[in-house]
């Protein structure tokens, strides 16, 4: 486009109005991919969020969702067509990518391109051109994928969606074919790279020639060899396809005709400086020109980031940019064609600006862009800012100028970014930043409105959002009036007698705008959220306003006199708490009815108000709590103060009763007197601080009141006269005990005991208030098994005297000064009578158990005569055991358990010979051995030693127990029984506070039985039986037996285990069949079965 002449802006508002209206269906063509006039809502402040890229730095993630895909800070040129698809180049990664939206043009590419891709997924990254991590140098008529590139800072999209981009390494600007005829990119295909039928995703030259850096090459083909570039940085095309290049080494904006191809300068001379503007634009000097945009009638838009930090336009035509211009630069009234002219910039106008963009200082503008009503965006370091064409002022529509991280899902304009590079929009007035430092490519779009705090059922002071057309034609609200949806709906609502408020759903010119009021009521606590959703007949419709409101943290005043009644003309202090918060702050109003008393500050939650009575009569007072910016505000309840006369008065108290079950009724009656007429007025009766009600006097000056709510213990009731206007409050007192009914709860430790164990009773004693005291007396039947002392309204007793069979058992409590006596309920207790002696040999084995075995090995009767030869040798009848004092196993065991665990074996299997063969020095051999562990062993210790003490115990017990058997003149019996006990006292307690393990606690328990049968102690014996029966933990058969099938705890771990565990169970019920150790297993379960 060639630039000249002049234009008089003697132009009506609404020639201008219809100009921009009609700007332009061809640069939105161009630029945008709209093939038809569109209008375009969008809300301000719009919401942010990440668009691709996950944070990290790298080339993985293709193929797959844009927002986990890495980036680099080589994120440059970013564009975006009609359906929202967003192409950009990636010039650390060498490649140029496309976000896919949906486009049937970008879908056509993205398949071409990657042959694996048949149907491109919405939201997913796909490469165009090169190679990720791999550059190289590219050639005319290859495929996109298959070039390797060194791609620069440019990018840009025709009409028909072929994709531009420059490559720094052949200093050229290239065409990613895109389909179609008789377009653009055909046409300058042919020009420049020779070749008439291009094929889909291949890339061509269409500028540049040499691939040194210079200054060369205007007036001839721009593929010729002489043509010279020095950095490109930008392109773009007009409405006619001539594509405009930005040589930023060379601060010249040069243009390449789509009509024969030809390269000429139309912007600067191939130097830099900075020149002022209002001059022709082929001679001025450019500063550090980057990026740049062209409108609808080929005016010129230039980022010119260096000294100069200005957006500056070649002026082509047309009233819309002329219009501008003038608001921009007051005192050029009729610019000239061809001239360049700051638009933005070049003021001192700082964030959050708002006045004319050029009375504003811009910050470092690298990229600008338009969308099809002529607003103009600048990307600028943290920020991007919007010229709005009609009034010239600048806003900014993302970022808060504080470089970071953070912001998605939010107002864009609370938003941080950092190291902005290129910004674009698309026909739906979507913009999209390339937000280099955070390796991201950012999206503004829809709005969202954000109440920051509001008490609940309080409505707030209306918000604004902002509703702009960004098309080119006008926009219809073709629903009619907008929606509200979501969790809150009814949160929220329009604020239409609000002056803010000017959407009367009148059609929108492009670029005008109108302001929405919203107000917030949050109905209940916690956070609220709503959508407001508007039809239109533009891009993307229908479209949401997000709107969000947080509810304040809920606070309670309460509020307290210091005296119910005064004297006319007395002080009253009225003291308010206010709760809910750490440390609220703020005021307190104290208030009389309608009449404000007066207000106060907070200080550490508490306000006082001190006031001064003038006539008498009743005070109604509240306060209000004001609240914060943070904190809700509240009111508190009303407190009545009686103001009256100064005549003494009198008042007695007499009460129906002094004592009185709890629940029952007691009368209480006040009479009033004074020197005069009789007193009216009302009495307050209390209990303490709590209020009983208030009573109104009758004809002979008597209030009675009768109540039910006085609580357990002693009372001190009053009678309060509030006064009247003659005589002044007065008081009596009186003292009501009230007795309580408990409630009395037995329970027992065990329901079934054996006899002589010990059995725990416990009782408690719940009263209403104050906890009982006193004592409580333990019954079987009538009989006392002993008292015990209240502490904390239990007590306990242990017994092991309760008698055999089923006995009931109660508790009686004695009651005490406030509670009366009572009686529990009755607990069932079940005692095994346990009286046989003990028969020897016994547990294991009884004598008719050793003639049987021994008479059928004699006789050689199978299975008895190979399982005696399978015996080992040894230990022979020369047995030499190997005692010490210490026995330390578990985490480290030391020698001493070595000898003990391989002597336990030994003795053992010389009782088993003795009981096969009758031979005596077997039993002289066994007896030597414990004889030897008895005169030394005093210690076992270490983790293991509950369960090695069940085990091995056991073991010499059973060996004992037949050593004995054998030489009934034992001498050294009692020694052993002494060892044999320093083994039970270890076992007693089963291990069950050890491991959660079935099978210690059953080693234990068969070990113990078989301790007590050789130390002839019933009690032990009997503790061991109770706990297989009927004990907590895991060792209890019907605990330790999982299921009917016979399956133990150790079932799934390993079968030595789980046949050890079950060894154990089968020796305890062994034991417990063997003469004299009892009757037969009660335990009736059908899991013993299975076993």
């Amino acid at each position: 486009m060639k630039y000249h002449g002049t234009v008089n802006l003697k132009v009506s508002v609404a020639m201008y109005a219809f100009f921009i209206a009609g700007m332009t269906m061809q640069v939105a063509a161009q630029q945008l991919g709209v093939s038809s006039p569109q209008s375009a809502l969008v809300f301000q402040p719009g919401i942010m969020t990440t668009l691709a890229g996950s944070g990290v730095s790298g080339h993985t993630g293709d193929g797959g969702p844009a927002p986990s895909a890495e980036l680099t800070n080589g994120i440059r040129g970013i564009a975006a067509d009609a359906a929202g698809d967003v192409f950009f180049v990636d010039d650390t990664n060498d490649t140029v990518r496309v976000v896919y939206e949906g486009g049937a043009t970008a879908a056509q590419l993205i398949t071409a391109e990657n042959p694996s891709v048949t149907s491109p997924q919405v939201g997913y990254i796909y490469v165009l051109a090169g190679g990720e991590g791999s550059s190289g140098t590219p050639s005319n008529g290859v495929l996109g994928t298959n070039a390797r590139l060194k791609p620069g800072a440019g990018l840009a999209i025709d009409a028909v969606g072929d994709v531009y981009f420059n490559d720094t390494g052949t200093n050229k600007v290239w065409i990613i074919y895109a389909g179609g005829s008789e377009t653009t990119g055909t046409n300058l295909i042919s020009l420049e790279a020779g070749i008439t039928v291009p094929q889909l995703g291949y890339i061509y030259a269409v500028a540049g020639g040499s691939s040194g850096l210079g200054y060369a090459g205007n007036g001839v083909l721009a593929t010729s060899s002489g043509v010279e570039f020095h950095g490109i940085n930008d392109m773009k095309f007009d409405a006619g396809g001539d594509m405009y290049i930005v040589d930023q080494g060379n601060c010249a904006i040069r243009e390449v005709s789509v009509s024969n191809g030809d390269l000429t300068t139309i912007v600067g001379n191939g130097t830099c400086a900075v020149q002022a503007n209002n001059g022709p634009a082929i001679s001025t000097e450019l500063d550090q020109p980057y990026g740049i945009a062209v409108d609808a009638n080929g005016n010129l838009y230039i980022a010119d980031k260096g000294s100069v930090n200005e957006i500056r336009m070649v002026y082509a035509g047309g009233v819309a940019g002329a219009a501008l211009i003038t608001l921009e630069n007051p005192s050029i009234t009729n610019p000239t064609i061809g001239y360049l002219y700051a638009i933005a910039g070049g003021g001192q106008a700082t964030y959050p600006y708002g006045g004319l963009a050029t009375s504003s200082k811009l910050v470092t503008a690298t990229m600008v862009a338009l969308d099809a009503a002529g607003d103009i965006y600048v990307a600028a370091g943290t920020m991007i800012d919007e010229v709005n064409p009609l009034t010239g002022a600048l806003t900014v529509i993302a970022g808060n100028s504080t470089a970071g991280y953070a912001g998605d899902g939010g107002s864009a304009v609370s938003a941080e970014m950092n190291g902005i590079r290129c910004v674009a929009v698309d026909t739906a007035g979507r913009v999209y930043i390339t937000d280099a430092t955070n390796l991201r490519v950012r999206e503004v779009s829809q709005g969202m409105v954000v109440f920051p705090g509001q008490a609940v059922n309080t409505t707030s002071a209306p918000q604004t959002i902002q509703l702009s057309n960004n098309g080119n034609s006008a926009l219809d609200f073709t629903g009619g009036s907008p929606t509200f949806a979501g969790t809150n709906v009814s949160d929220f609502a329009l604020d239409t007698s609000s002056p803010s408020y000017t959407c009367n759903l009148t059609p929108l010119q492009p670029a005008t705008s109108c302001t929405l009021a919203i107000i917030y009521t949050p109905l209940s606590s916690g956070t609220s959220a709503a959508t407001l959703s508007y039809t239109t007949d533009g891009a993307l419709s229908p479209q949401q306003i997000t709107l969000m409101g947080l509810v304040l943290p809920a606070t309670a005043t309460t509020l307290q006199a210091s005296s119910q009644s005064v004297v006319k003309g007395s002080a009253v202090t009225f003291t308010a708490t206010v709760t809910g918060v750490a440390n609220p702050t703020g005021t307190v109003t104290f208030s009389n009815g309608s009449s404000v008393l007066g207000t106060t500050t907070l200080t550490a939650g508490v306000a006082t108000f001190g006031y001064t009575t003038t006539t008498t009569g009743s005070l109604s007072v509240t306060a209000t709590y004001s609240g914060n910016a943070n904190t809700a505000g509240s009111s508190s309840n009303a407190v009545s103060v009686n103001v009256t006369g100064g005549t003494i008065s009198s008042t007695v108290l007499t009460t129906s009763v002094t004592t009185v079950n709890q629940g029952q009724s007691v009368t209480l009656a006040a009479t009033v007197s004074g020197n005069g007429a009789t007193p009216t007025g009302s009495v307050a009766f209390t209990d303490g601080s709590i209020s009983l009600g208030i009573v109104s006097l009758n004809t002979s000056a008597i209030a009675m009141l009768s109540t039910t709510a006085l609580p357990v213990g002693p009372n001190s009731v009053q009678a309060f006269y509030l006064g009247d206007a003659t005589y002044a409050a007065s008081s009596s007192a009186a003292r009501v005990q009230v007795y309580g009914s408990p409630t009395i709860t037995l329970s027992a430790s065990s329901t079934i005991i054996n006899q002589g164990l010990n059995e725990t009773l416990s009782a408690t004693v719940a009263g209403n208030g104050i906890i009982p005291t006193g004592s409580i007396t333990f019954y079987v039947g009538s009989t006392v098994l002993g008292t015990g002392t209240l502490t904390s309204g239990t007590t306990t007793l242990s017994t092991t005297t309760l008698p055999g069979g089923a006995s009931n058992l109660t508790a009686t409590y004695s009651g005490d000064s406030n509670y009366n006596v009572g009686t529990s309920n009755a607990v069932s207790v079940t005692v095994n009578i346990e009286n046989v002696a003990f028969v020897h040999p016994g547990g294991w084995l009884s004598a008719s158990d050793v003639s049987r075995i021994r008479g059928a090995v004699a006789n050689q009767t199978a299975p008895y005569y190979s399982a005696y030869l399978a015996l080992p040798s040894s230990p022979g009848t020369t047995f030499t055991p190997s005692p010490g004092p210490v026995v330390t196993v578990g985490a480290v065991n030391n020698s001493t358990y070595s000898s003990l665990q391989s002597d336990s074996k030994n003795i053992w299997l010389l009782a088993v010979k003795w009981v096969a063969t009758g031979n005596q020095a077997y039993a002289t051999a066994l007896c030597n051995g414990i004889d030897g562990w008895s005169a030394t062993l005093t210690t076992i210790d270490g983790t293991d030693a509950t369960l090695r003490s069940g085990l091995l115990g056991g073991y010499l017990a059973q060996s004992a127990e037949i050593c004995a058997y054998a030489n009934p003149a034992w001498p050294n019996k009692a020694r052993a029984q002494n060892m044999i006990r320093l083994f039970a006292q270890i076992a007693r307690n089963f291990a069950q506070s050890s491991v959660p393990n079935g099978n210690w606690e059953t080693f234990c328990a068969a070990g113990t039985m078989e301790m007590a049968v050789f130390l002839d102690d019933r009690e032990l014996y009997n503790r061991a039986v109770n706990y297989l029966l009927f004990g907590q933990g895991n060792g209890r058969v019907s605990h330790y037996v999982i299921n009917s099938a016979g399956q133990t705890q150790e079932s799934g771990r390993d079968q030595a285990h789980t046949i050890d565990g079950i060894g154990s169970t089968a020796e305890g019920g062994s034991d417990r069949l063997a003469p004299g150790t009892g009757s037969l297993w009660r335990l009736r379960q059908p899991s013993l079965g299975g076993v």
